[in-house]
Protein backbone atom coordinates (compact mmCIF):
# COMPACT_ATOMS: atom_id res chain seq x y z
CA UNK A 1 0.00 0.00 0.00
CA UNK A 2 1.65 3.34 -0.72
CA UNK A 3 2.21 5.80 2.16
CA UNK A 4 -0.08 9.01 2.03
CA UNK A 5 2.00 12.45 1.00
CA UNK A 6 2.72 14.77 3.81
CA UNK A 7 -0.16 16.96 3.54
CA UNK A 8 1.10 20.46 2.61
CA UNK A 9 1.61 23.31 6.11
CA UNK A 10 1.70 27.14 5.42
CA UNK A 11 2.55 29.54 8.29
CA UNK A 12 4.04 28.64 11.84
CA UNK A 13 2.87 25.20 12.82
CA UNK A 14 3.58 22.74 15.86
CA UNK A 15 4.70 19.42 15.97
CA UNK A 16 1.03 18.18 16.65
CA UNK A 17 0.31 19.78 13.17
CA UNK A 18 3.20 18.15 11.96
CA UNK A 19 2.11 14.74 12.85
CA UNK A 20 -1.17 15.22 11.88
CA UNK A 21 -0.01 16.02 8.19
CA UNK A 22 2.15 13.34 7.95
CA UNK A 23 6.06 15.38 8.87
CA UNK A 24 7.74 13.30 11.50
CA UNK A 25 10.63 14.57 13.75
CA UNK A 26 13.29 13.79 11.57
CA UNK A 27 11.35 15.41 8.43
CA UNK A 28 11.45 18.20 10.33
CA UNK A 29 15.15 18.74 11.05
CA UNK A 30 15.12 18.49 7.10
CA UNK A 31 16.69 21.55 5.53
CA UNK A 32 12.79 22.09 3.91
CA UNK A 33 11.81 22.85 7.29
CA UNK A 34 13.13 25.58 10.05
CA UNK A 35 12.03 26.50 13.88
CA UNK A 36 10.44 29.62 14.74
CA UNK A 37 10.61 29.22 18.32
CA UNK A 38 10.31 26.36 20.50
CA UNK A 39 8.06 23.80 19.34
CA UNK A 40 6.97 25.49 15.89
CA UNK A 41 8.22 25.15 12.76
CA UNK A 42 7.81 26.94 9.90
CA UNK A 43 9.07 26.02 6.05
CA UNK A 44 12.29 27.32 5.32
CA UNK A 45 11.04 28.70 1.77
CA UNK A 46 8.65 31.31 3.91
CA UNK A 47 9.65 34.86 5.21
CA UNK A 48 9.49 35.03 8.87
CA UNK A 49 8.42 38.38 10.05
CA UNK A 50 6.45 39.74 12.68
CA UNK A 51 2.61 38.44 11.66
CA UNK A 52 4.83 35.00 11.36
CA UNK A 53 6.34 35.25 15.48
CA UNK A 54 2.96 36.51 16.93
CA UNK A 55 0.77 33.39 14.71
CA UNK A 56 3.35 31.05 16.46
CA UNK A 57 3.45 32.99 20.01
CA UNK A 58 -0.17 32.28 19.62
CA UNK A 59 -0.15 28.56 19.16
CA UNK A 60 2.53 27.82 22.45
CA UNK A 61 1.48 30.69 24.82
CA UNK A 62 -1.58 29.65 27.56
CA UNK A 63 -5.61 31.28 26.34
CA UNK A 64 -5.07 33.68 28.53
CA UNK A 65 -2.13 35.15 26.91
CA UNK A 66 -2.96 39.35 25.94
CA UNK A 67 -1.33 40.78 23.02
CA UNK A 68 0.03 44.00 24.50
CA UNK A 69 1.81 46.74 23.86
CA UNK A 70 4.13 47.49 20.18
CA UNK A 71 2.68 44.03 18.82
CA UNK A 72 -1.07 44.74 19.89
CA UNK A 73 0.03 48.41 18.05
CA UNK A 74 0.64 46.68 14.85
CA UNK A 75 -2.29 44.94 14.89
CA UNK A 76 -4.65 47.99 15.29
CA UNK A 77 -2.71 49.42 11.88
CA UNK A 78 0.68 51.29 13.59
CA UNK A 79 3.90 50.18 13.13
CA UNK A 80 6.99 52.51 13.56
CA UNK A 81 9.24 49.53 14.93
CA UNK A 82 12.40 49.00 13.01
CA UNK A 83 11.77 45.70 10.55
CA UNK A 84 13.97 44.05 11.77
CA UNK A 85 12.25 44.36 15.28
CA UNK A 86 9.95 41.18 15.64
CA UNK A 87 9.43 40.68 19.39
CA UNK A 88 6.16 39.55 20.36
CA UNK A 89 4.54 41.19 23.47
CA UNK A 90 2.22 39.69 25.45
CA UNK A 91 0.88 40.12 28.93
CA UNK A 92 -0.38 37.88 31.57
CA UNK A 93 -2.55 38.85 34.40
CA UNK A 94 -1.34 35.75 36.45
CA UNK A 95 1.55 33.77 36.68
CA UNK A 96 3.69 33.91 33.73
CA UNK A 97 5.27 31.10 31.78
CA UNK A 98 8.58 30.40 31.26
CA UNK A 99 11.04 32.81 28.96
CA UNK A 100 10.66 32.32 25.14
CA UNK A 101 13.11 33.79 22.55
CA UNK A 102 11.23 36.16 20.41
CA UNK A 103 8.52 37.06 23.37
CA UNK A 104 8.58 39.62 25.61
CA UNK A 105 6.07 38.13 28.92
CA UNK A 106 5.06 40.62 31.30
CA UNK A 107 3.29 40.35 34.33
CA UNK A 108 0.13 43.01 33.87
CA UNK A 109 -2.58 43.94 36.03
CA UNK A 110 -5.48 44.09 33.49
CA UNK A 111 -8.95 45.62 34.23
CA UNK A 112 -11.83 43.70 32.63
CA UNK A 113 -12.79 46.65 30.35
CA UNK A 114 -9.07 47.08 29.19
CA UNK A 115 -9.13 43.81 27.75
CA UNK A 116 -10.71 42.45 23.75
CA UNK A 117 -11.20 39.90 21.92
CA UNK A 118 -9.44 39.67 18.08
CA UNK A 119 -9.59 36.98 16.14
CA UNK A 120 -7.28 34.39 18.06
CA UNK A 121 -6.07 36.61 20.62
CA UNK A 122 -7.02 38.23 23.67
CA UNK A 123 -5.35 41.92 23.30
CA UNK A 124 -5.30 45.59 25.20
CA UNK A 125 -7.56 47.88 24.20
CA UNK A 126 -6.70 51.07 22.21
CA UNK A 127 -6.12 53.15 25.13
CA UNK A 128 -4.33 50.23 27.39
CA UNK A 129 -2.09 49.48 24.38
CA UNK A 130 -1.03 53.38 23.94
CA UNK A 131 -0.76 53.60 27.69
CA UNK A 132 1.17 50.89 27.81
CA UNK A 133 3.73 51.99 25.00
CA UNK A 134 3.74 55.12 26.00
CA UNK A 135 5.30 53.84 30.03
CA UNK A 136 7.77 50.76 27.84
CA UNK A 137 9.23 52.41 25.24
CA UNK A 138 12.05 54.92 25.20
CA UNK A 139 10.65 58.52 25.45
CA UNK A 140 11.01 59.45 22.23
CA UNK A 141 10.40 56.38 20.54
CA UNK A 142 6.83 56.21 22.39
CA UNK A 143 6.11 59.73 21.71
CA UNK A 144 6.86 58.64 17.76
CA UNK A 145 4.36 56.05 18.36
CA UNK A 146 1.55 57.83 20.16
CA UNK A 147 1.76 60.27 17.47
CA UNK A 148 0.94 57.69 14.73
CA UNK A 149 -1.81 56.34 16.66
CA UNK A 150 -3.59 59.55 17.18
CA UNK A 151 -2.88 60.58 13.60
CA UNK A 152 -4.44 57.56 12.91
CA UNK A 153 -7.77 58.25 15.07
CA UNK A 154 -6.95 55.49 17.69
CA UNK A 155 -6.15 57.25 21.13
CA UNK A 156 -6.57 61.39 21.88
CA UNK A 157 -3.61 62.35 24.15
CA UNK A 158 -5.69 64.03 26.35
CA UNK A 159 -7.77 60.81 27.13
CA UNK A 160 -4.47 59.12 27.64
CA UNK A 161 -3.80 61.37 29.81
CA UNK A 162 -6.54 61.01 31.78
CA UNK A 163 -6.55 57.17 31.87
CA UNK A 164 -2.41 57.69 33.54
CA UNK A 165 -4.49 59.66 36.23
CA UNK A 166 -6.59 56.91 36.70
CA UNK A 167 -4.36 54.31 37.12
CA UNK A 168 -2.05 56.20 39.77
CA UNK A 169 -0.21 53.01 41.27
CA UNK A 170 1.62 51.76 37.74
CA UNK A 171 4.72 51.83 36.99
CA UNK A 172 6.37 54.64 34.41
CA UNK A 173 3.28 57.22 35.31
CA UNK A 174 5.46 60.10 34.71
CA UNK A 175 6.43 59.32 31.26
CA UNK A 176 2.94 58.66 30.13
CA UNK A 177 1.90 62.02 30.96
CA UNK A 178 5.35 63.63 29.76
CA UNK A 179 4.23 61.34 26.34
CA UNK A 180 0.71 62.55 26.40
CA UNK A 181 1.78 66.48 26.67
CA UNK A 182 4.47 66.11 23.67
CA UNK A 183 2.06 64.04 21.31
CA UNK A 184 1.22 65.32 18.08
CA UNK A 185 -1.96 64.02 16.37
CA UNK A 186 -1.00 66.13 13.40
CA UNK A 187 2.16 64.52 12.61
CA UNK A 188 2.28 62.55 9.68
CA UNK A 189 5.72 60.50 9.85
CA UNK A 190 7.90 58.95 12.61
CA UNK A 191 10.86 61.30 11.06
CA UNK A 192 8.67 64.50 11.54
CA UNK A 193 8.24 63.32 15.53
CA UNK A 194 12.08 63.02 16.26
CA UNK A 195 12.88 66.37 14.19
CA UNK A 196 10.03 68.17 16.21
CA UNK A 197 11.02 66.57 19.50
CA UNK A 198 14.73 67.72 18.39
CA UNK A 199 13.70 70.73 18.47
CA UNK A 200 11.37 70.99 21.60
CA UNK A 201 14.48 69.35 23.50
CA UNK A 202 17.11 72.14 22.65
CA UNK A 203 14.42 74.25 24.39
CA UNK A 204 12.59 76.27 21.42
CA UNK A 205 9.23 76.83 20.82
CA UNK A 206 7.24 73.98 19.74
CA UNK A 207 6.24 74.41 16.03
CA UNK A 208 3.50 73.89 14.12
CA UNK A 209 2.62 70.26 12.15
CA UNK A 210 1.09 70.07 8.71
CA UNK A 211 0.75 73.80 8.66
CA UNK A 212 -0.78 75.49 5.17
CA UNK A 213 0.71 78.30 2.94
CA UNK A 214 -1.51 80.68 1.02
CA UNK A 215 -0.77 83.49 -0.82
CA UNK A 216 -2.15 86.97 -1.03
CA UNK A 217 -5.08 85.77 -3.02
CA UNK A 218 -5.90 82.96 -0.99
CA UNK A 219 -4.25 80.20 -3.48
CA UNK A 220 -3.00 77.35 -1.63
CA UNK A 221 1.26 77.35 -2.00
CA UNK A 222 2.48 74.70 0.32
CA UNK A 223 1.67 72.01 3.08
CA UNK A 224 4.38 72.58 5.78
CA UNK A 225 5.89 69.54 7.92
CA UNK A 226 6.87 71.85 10.47
CA UNK A 227 6.41 75.57 10.79
CA UNK A 228 7.17 78.70 12.97
CA UNK A 229 4.45 80.97 11.24
CA UNK A 230 4.74 84.38 12.82
CA UNK A 231 8.60 83.99 12.04
CA UNK A 232 8.29 82.18 8.27
CA UNK A 233 10.58 79.44 9.49
CA UNK A 234 9.84 76.08 7.57
CA UNK A 235 11.56 73.08 9.08
CA UNK A 236 11.32 70.09 6.57
CA UNK A 237 12.49 66.41 6.44
CA UNK A 238 13.90 65.33 3.71
CA UNK A 239 12.55 61.79 2.78
CA UNK A 240 12.30 61.63 -1.04
CA UNK A 241 13.81 58.75 -2.49
CA UNK A 242 12.49 59.30 -5.98
CA UNK A 243 13.99 61.54 -8.16
CA UNK A 244 10.60 63.41 -8.87
CA UNK A 245 9.46 63.30 -5.59
CA UNK A 246 12.59 65.53 -5.04
CA UNK A 247 11.91 67.82 -7.81
CA UNK A 248 8.12 68.42 -7.07
CA UNK A 249 9.77 68.93 -3.37
CA UNK A 250 12.18 71.42 -4.96
CA UNK A 251 9.61 73.95 -6.44
CA UNK A 252 7.76 74.13 -3.46
CA UNK A 253 10.58 74.99 -1.36
CA UNK A 254 11.27 77.54 -4.45
CA UNK A 255 7.73 78.76 -4.37
CA UNK A 256 8.17 79.74 -0.01
CA UNK A 257 10.89 81.30 -0.29
CA UNK A 258 9.99 83.31 -2.79
CA UNK A 259 6.74 84.60 -0.73
CA UNK A 260 9.31 85.42 1.86
CA UNK A 261 9.65 82.08 4.05
CA UNK A 262 13.40 80.73 5.30
CA UNK A 263 12.88 76.76 4.62
CA UNK A 264 15.56 74.73 6.57
CA UNK A 265 15.57 70.99 4.80
CA UNK A 266 17.42 68.16 6.73
CA UNK A 267 17.85 64.47 6.72
CA UNK A 268 17.65 61.30 8.92
CA UNK A 269 21.30 61.98 9.32
CA UNK A 270 20.67 65.15 10.71
CA UNK A 271 17.98 64.40 13.34
CA UNK A 272 20.38 61.41 14.28
CA UNK A 273 23.41 62.24 14.12
CA UNK A 274 23.90 65.40 14.62
CA UNK A 275 20.68 66.65 16.23
CA UNK A 276 22.37 69.91 18.28
CA UNK A 277 23.37 71.25 14.84
CA UNK A 278 20.00 70.87 13.03
CA UNK A 279 18.53 72.74 16.66
CA UNK A 280 21.25 75.25 16.35
CA UNK A 281 20.71 76.31 12.89
CA UNK A 282 16.78 76.59 13.37
CA UNK A 283 17.65 79.09 16.49
CA UNK A 284 19.93 81.01 14.01
CA UNK A 285 16.49 81.46 11.47
CA UNK A 286 14.34 82.36 14.17
CA UNK A 287 16.65 84.70 15.80
CA UNK A 288 17.28 86.47 12.52
CA UNK A 289 13.37 86.69 11.86
CA UNK A 290 13.30 88.78 15.03
CA UNK A 291 12.76 85.76 17.69
CA UNK A 292 15.01 86.30 20.72
CA UNK A 293 17.50 83.28 21.21
CA UNK A 294 16.85 80.72 23.78
CA UNK A 295 18.42 81.58 27.48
Amino acid sequence: MQRPRPLPLTGPFTLRQAERAGLTRHVLRSSTWRPVTRGVWIAASETVDRSVWVDAARLVLPVDAVLCGPSAANDYGVDVRATDDLLVHVAFDGQVPRRRPGMALRQVELRPEEVVVRGRWLMTTQLRTAFDCARWLPLVDAVVLIDAMAHAGLVDPAELKQFALDHPRVRGLSQVVRVADLADPLAESPMETRQRLVLVFAGLPRPVSQLNVYDAAGRFVARLDLAYEAEKVAVEYDGADHWHQRRHDDRRRDALRSFGWTVLVFSADDVYRTPWLMAAKVEAALARAGRPRAS
